[in-house]
């Protein structure tokens, strides 16, 4: 009987353990889920600026025809994907007005800020959403260019974003990008960095930062497509360095 009765109190402290468990899992998950956006929505107003002296002159180098675009078409209509905090804002010609698409509804008081600070832009709207579908939103050929920096490798069906790119875009509009993508070489040090962190970036950031985007771009069915594949910045992460930049032509 006293056998009987210490089996029933160890099962009883158990299931009090798995209990236990499961709430604090629960809890933890819970606390996950509220606090990475805020943390990414204050990650990226510093991130902004250190990426904008890092990639500064790769982003002045790669938006420059927007002007022309500008001068063509009397007037330059911007979407930018992945908005963020509007790190890009300060790269845009005079009087450039924005759609700003960002799903997370933590960075629109930055993005607010930002276009504040930033005059020569309007900032048109903010559109809760991803670039996956936002036939809702944005029409058919309503945009001049379209820009997405660091945005590609968080995006889930990266070929649906590349349909959703080319259908909002004008006749001859221009898709600007600037990635950090996969390292060319798979059994580079590189390459096997990437692979490694490959799932902490996955969890921290919605990141996949061995991601093959110029194949995508490649495959889209653009008009022309030109960009340089090389090193973003030595002041970047080494599993981040790998770049593309480039515009592709609707």
């Amino acid at each position: 009987m006293a056998l009987e009765k210490t089996d029933g109190a160890s099962y009883q402290k158990i299931l009090i353990y798995v209990i236990l468990t499961v709430i604090f899992i629960r809890l933890f998950v819970s606390l996950y889920q509220w606090l990475k956006p805020r943390a990414m929505a204050w990650f990226l107003t510093k991130f902004a600026h250190s990426s904008n002296e890092a990639v500064g002159q790769i982003k002045s180098n790669v938006f420059a025809s927007m002007k022309q675009i500008q001068k063509e078409n009397g007037e330059l209509v911007v979407l930018e994907i992945g908005a963020g905090t509007g790190a890009n804002f300060n790269f845009f010609p005079e009087s450039s007005k924005v759609l700003a698409l960002e799903p997370n509804i933590h960075c629109v008081k930055y993005l607010q800020e930002s276009a504040s600070a930033t005059s020569h832009v309007q900032l048109l709207n903010i559109i809760d959403g991803s670039i996956e579908d936002i036939s809702a939103e944005v029409k058919d050929g309503s945009v001049d260019a379209v820009v997405g920096t660091y945005v590609l490798c968080s995006v889930n069906n990266t070929e649906a974003a590349m349909n959703e790119i080319k259908r909002v875009l004008k006749p001859n509009g221009k898709y600007y990008f600037v990635e950090h993508v996969r390292d060319e070489y798979y059994n580079s040090w590189t390459h096997i960095g990437q692979r490694l962190m490959h799932p902490i970036m996955k969890v921290l950031a919605d990141c996949d930062c061995a991601k093959s985007t110029w194949t995508f771009i490649d495959r889209a069915g653009f008009k022309a497509v030109d960009y340089r594949q090389g090193e973003g910045s030595e002041k970047f992460p080494f599993f981040l360095r790998p770049h593309i930049y480039g515009c592709a032509t609707k």
